[in-house]
């Protein structure tokens, strides 16, 4: 829940500026076939040159005066 407020509030960063947070198709591999193919050799290489490409921070400073505002104890906090 904090991870999504800190990103709500503009304090996560992407590789230096504001993470805007995006909505896109996702799946889940149950096909042998599709689970071999994201462990394969070609996904994972793909994968770790896509992941280099960014570095995701947290404007902590920012973060310590947005947060005062927020109930991070309240309804649906686990």
């Amino acid at each position: 829940a904090t991870v999504s407020w800190a990103i709500d509030q503009k304090c996560v960063l992407e590789n230096g500026k504001p993470f805007q947070w995006f909505v896109g198709e996702q799946i889940i591999p149950l096909d042998r076939q599709l689970k071999e193919y994201f462990r394969g050799k070609d996904y994972q290489q793909f994968l770790k040159e896509t992941m280099s490409q960014y570095r995701y921070t947290l404007d902590e400073e920012k973060w310590a005066e947005k947060s005062k505002n927020i109930d991070l104890t309240g309804p649906g906090r686990c």
